[in-house]
């Protein structure tokens, strides 16, 4: 079904729909809410639905509504879990209206921001940005078109400097939940390559040494786990019996591989990987080399995860449970090794582990079960 649209029409990516379900069978679902320009539902090569579609509306007001009123708030027939509704990743900057706007003075008021943007059309929203109360110079405005919002970035941005600011006007579109996420990841660089070179450190020092001494006081500056949360409290040289050898296996290929030198970018550190993973990312390991990784910081990616867990022995997989709708991380992963013996070290070191506001939570995989 297509039908035209409104110049600023917003595009939709709807899931959680049934897979057996038409677009015929859903439209009066979305059609409460207006006119449908386009709704597609997402196939496979075989014409079988995915459970997924993109929805655009003739209006934009009637997408904002349909948002406003499904999203996680109802349940299509015969499905589990609430529909998804939110605005397509496709939508680009020119998109969307929400700007971001910097260099306000601290004396001015809602008021003044807004007649300063209503020159450029309707505006819907004026939020300050505050941090304890106190006002920090900068708001979100967000227009009633994107034509409109165009405008005013191009008219108001570097264009003047207001009294008692340092700096002319910033105006720019506001950050999209990818953007932001992409900024944590950068953000978290600064903290994972002094760690990993901190790893290639300890590698060097305790190779075919004490592993629960090594390792432990090793991270004893970095969050290292509490004894409680440690897994293997007081465990002695060789790790109750085992040869360490195997558990160093992995940390020379890691020091060659160059982790900790550069920083990560989730081609390059993928592109690093292949070798190891054999071009199987979810492949697991030997029974006992497995683990279930809970309170994974949302930055990091399958490459970040690997190269934290390598110092440990030979990665074969890892992977960071993503979103299917949102794009972002859940929080949980897992690592495999290729023998019994890393893993165990590395719950040893890394059950507990302070990263950001939580610690990691670091156990075997459960066989049958498993909550993934």
């Amino acid at each position: 079904m297509a039908a035209p649209r409104d110049p600023d029409a917003m595009k939709l990516f709807v899931g959680q729909i049934p897979k057996t379900a038409s677009e015929t069978d859903l439209a009066p679902t979305f059609e409460q809410f207006g006119p449908i320009a386009e709704f597609s539902i997402l196939r496979d090569k075989a014409g079988i639905s995915k459970g997924c579609a993109f929805l655009t509306f003739v209006t934009r007001m009637a997408a904002v509504q349909c948002v406003e009123n499904l999203h996680d708030k109802y349940t299509c027939p015969g499905m589990s879990h609430t529909i998804q509704v939110k605005p397509a990743d496709s939508e680009s900057k020119m998109e969307e209206r929400k700007l971001f706007v910097g260099m306000i003075p601290k004396t001015y008021s809602e008021d003044q921001l807004r007649a300063m943007f209503l020159p450029f059309g309707g505006v819907e929203e004026v939020a300050f940005i505050n941090k304890n109360g106190v006002f920090q110079g900068c708001a979100f405005i967000k227009m009633d078109s994107r034509v409109n919002a165009q405008r005013a970035v191009d008219t108001l941005n570097q264009s003047t400097t207001l009294e008692g600011c340092r700096a002319p006007l910033v105006v720019k579109y506001a950050d999209s939940d990818r953007e932001k996420q992409q900024k944590r990841a950068a953000q978290a660089f600064q903290f994972m390559n002094p760690m990993m070179m901190m790893y290639q450190q300890m590698a060097a020092q305790n190779m075919g040494g004490n592993m629960g001494a090594g390792m432990a006081g090793g991270m004893g500056g970095m969050g290292a786990p509490r004894p409680a949360m440690g897994g293997a409290p007081g465990m002695g040289p060789g790790m109750g019996g085992f040869d360490m050898s195997q558990a160093y296996s992995g940390m020379a290929q890691f020091s060659a591989s160059g982790y900790g030198q550069q920083p990560y970018q989730q081609a390059a550190v993928q592109s690093a990987m292949r070798p190891r993973y054999g071009g199987a990312s979810e492949a697991g390991g030997p029974e006992g080399s497995n683990l279930f990784i809970y309170h994974i910081p949302p930055e990091l990616n399958d490459g970040a995860l690997a190269s934290l867990f390598m110092p440990f022995g030979n990665v074969v997989s890892a992977k960071v449970f993503i979103d299917k709708v949102t794009g972002l991380s859940k929080g949980f992963g897992f690592v495999s090794y290729d023998n019994p013996v890393s893993a165990q070290a590395a719950i040893s070191s890394m059950n507990g582990f302070q990263m950001g506001p939580k610690r990691l939570k670091v156990e075997l995989k459960k066989s049958r079960g498993a909550p993934y």
